[in-house]
């Protein structure tokens, strides 16, 4: 299974015609993947999303016109030079975890909140 920085990484190779020197170079700087394209995170945090995050911001803004309710019907069959591999991820969900995975991390995540909101002992 891919991740998002692979297929991010995929598809910037995709966009400059498999040349990595072009890649490492790209000037396409308002593109939501630009700072991911070499397949890794920025080490100094300045990115304005996460990987998921920007491959569902290339979806919509770059590849169906800012047209949100068109990215769930996405086919991920309109390049010529072969699927999109952002297409798992046009959600901004990682395809990777499964629903009972997803379930399980929004249960942990309700009682984390639920602890932070109860009065501890020292405030009593």
């Amino acid at each position: 299974m891919a991740t998002a920085l692979e297929a991010i990484h995929k598809h910037c190779l995709m966009c400059v015609n498999g040349y990595r020197d072009i890649l490492r170079t790209c000037e396409h700087k308002a593109c939501p993947l630009w700072p991911y394209r070499m397949g890794t995170r920025p080490a100094d945090g300045s990115t304005p999303h996460r990987p998921l995050k920007a491959c569902r911001c290339f979806c919509v803004d770059e590849c169906q016109a800012e047209q949100v309710s068109q990215v769930p019907d996405c086919q991920g069959d309109t390049w010529v030079v072969g699927p999109c591999p952002l297409y798992r991820f046009r959600m901004g969900k990682n395809p990777n975890i499964s629903q009972d995975a997803r379930a399980r991390m929004k249960g942990r995540a309700g009682h984390l909140i639920a602890a932070k909101a109860a009065p501890s002992h020292a405030q009593i």
